[in-house]
């Protein structure tokens, strides 16, 4: 039997909450599941957490252009082509999302495939 694939979406890979959460749990997960972290660029004062990438090896993980914290339409609407099409191309059972910006580009990604059977969740990381 197949493992289910699970999506995770995270605004970026920086030092601080969604990455040191993430990382570890698709880690950990990846035994069970087939495993895809997306997340975005960096702001220009962050610093990336690419540590996490050696002290957690052979995760699958993609960085997408264009795909960041501060909003721009026109960068968003390309950001958000290119998740989509990392969506299709993943087949995912399931898509987690973490912070504001990747949870509603996750929730209209789920309305546009419409027909696939597509679960998701968001994990609220601030509160």
């Amino acid at each position: 039997m197949l493992n289910p694939r699970v999506l995770i979406i995270i605004n970026r890979l920086v030092i601080g909450g969604q990455a040191l959460d993430t990382v570890p749990l698709a880690y950990y997960l990846k035994d069970d599941f087939n495993v895809l972290v997306l997340y975005g660029e960096k702001e220009p004062d962050e610093e990336e957490a690419l540590f996490l990438l050696k002290q957690y090896p052979n995760l699958a993980i993609k960085k997408i252009p264009g795909f960041r914290r501060s909003v721009n339409p026109f960068i968003d609407v390309v950001a958000f082509i290119k998740i989509f099409r990392e969506i299709k191309h993943f087949n995912c059972s399931l898509i987690h999302t973490h912070g504001s910006k990747s949870g509603l580009l996750g929730r209209l990604m789920i309305m546009r495939t419409r027909g696939l059977s597509i679960g998701m969740f968001k994990t609220a990381d601030k509160f």
